[in-house]
């Protein structure tokens, strides 16, 4: 697990240009980030992996002490996790003892989701809004009903995605991967340098063989998964 301190470093994070956000000029979301449980950048998981996702707000106008939240959804739009993450750093903890934040300000959210869920593509919409300090049944991001009990100041709507794979899939993946990183041969080798590199092209040859039995494999289990679903419709259709 990451330390408490962790923070990806800037080019883990992207363009926020990229995100669909509706503000109202008070604060703007400025990055993204998804890391595995080692602080690696991806957006590549294995069912049951721990996801940590990372955010980060700018404050444009004096606003309240806000809070954030974050959606994920299924490719249907289905939503299966609605949290309220921890803010980040020392200066979040000390700005729960004031009573707004200034413009300049920059706030920083970090989420760890297990990701007890099947494969596909995930996306994650987030939130920041002013509470009601006086209400103690808070709505929920993408909750309908109940808007007038908080103020919100950003959202950033799919502000990124990530993909839940077989290992099958992470095995083409990591494999397509390495056969991207095609050796150069170095000029003029002696008889040991040729051994080396015929040794190394061999290896190569295996990983390409290796990745296309793997692809095959993968588009057998993809149409395997349709003819299924197929059978069970025409089964429902026939109860």
């Amino acid at each position: 697990m990451l330390d408490d301190n962790f923070w990806p470093p800037t080019e883990a994070f992207l363009d926020p240009s990229s995100m669909s956000q509706s503000i109202g000029g008070e604060a703007r979301c400025t990055g993204v980030a998804v890391c595995d449980e080692e602080g690696r950048a991806t957006r590549t998981f294995q069912p049951g992996q721990w996801a940590h996702l990372f955010y980060e707000f700018e404050v444009l106008k004096e606003i309240g002490v806000p809070t954030a939240a974050l959606e994920c959804q299924d490719e249907g739009g289905r939503v299966f996790q609605v949290v309220s993450p921890s803010q980040f750093g020392r200066d979040a903890r000390e700005r729960t003892m004031l009573d707004s934040v200034l413009p300049g300000t920059w706030l920083y959210y970090h989420h760890i989701i297990h990701l007890k869920v099947g494969h596909g593509k995930y996306f994650f919409t987030v939130q920041l809004f002013l509470p009601d300090l006086g209400n103690t049944n808070q709505p929920k991001l993408g909750e309908q009903g109940n808007h007038h009990l908080v103020h919100e100041v950003c959202r950033a709507t799919h502000a990124s995605s990530f993909a839940v794979v077989r290992e099958l899939e992470q095995v083409a993946q990591t494999a397509r991967s390495a056969a991207d990183q095609r050796p150069q041969p170095a000029p003029q080798l002696d008889s040991r340098g040729q051994v080396l590199l015929a040794q190394l092209e061999e290896k190569q040859q295996v990983i390409y063989d290796l990745q296309a039995a793997a692809e095959e494999r993968l588009q057998l289990i993809h149409r395997l998964n349709e003819e299924m679903n197929t059978l069970r419709a025409q089964l429902e259709e026939k109860q």
